[in-house]
């Protein structure tokens, strides 16, 4: 795989990182949201406690930012096979559906 772009008068050189390797603990406790829907991307301790966390956090937000972020968090944990239905059933015991595109609590 290349490490570097080049074009006309610029280059740039870059690593990459396989995001399983990182320490998603790390952004679970010490970042807001948007860290957070990442971090179970990451290498975690728990991931059905750390997707426990994040939906006890989204279901403090106001309704149009929840909605938002449960959508987030559905995208994001379909990157990682058997997450997403895991998501719909916590969310379902957190009383947050998942209708059409829309949430209800």
């Amino acid at each position: 795989m290349a490490s570097e772009l080049r074009d006309e008068g610029i280059v740039v050189h870059y690593g990459l990182v396989d995001i399983r390797n990182l320490d998603g603990d790390g952004l679970l406790e010490g970042g807001g949201l948007e860290d957070s829907l990442i971090a179970i991307l990451a290498r975690l301790r728990d991931h059905k406690e750390a997707v426990r966390s994040i939906l006890r956090r989204i279901v403090k937000l106001p309704s149009v930012q929840r909605r938002d972020a449960l959508t987030q968090l559905l995208v994001t944990a379909g990157l990682r096979p058997r997450m997403v239905s895991f998501v719909k059933k916590e969310a379902k015991r957190c009383r947050l559906r998942w209708i059409f595109g829309t949430t209800r609590s």
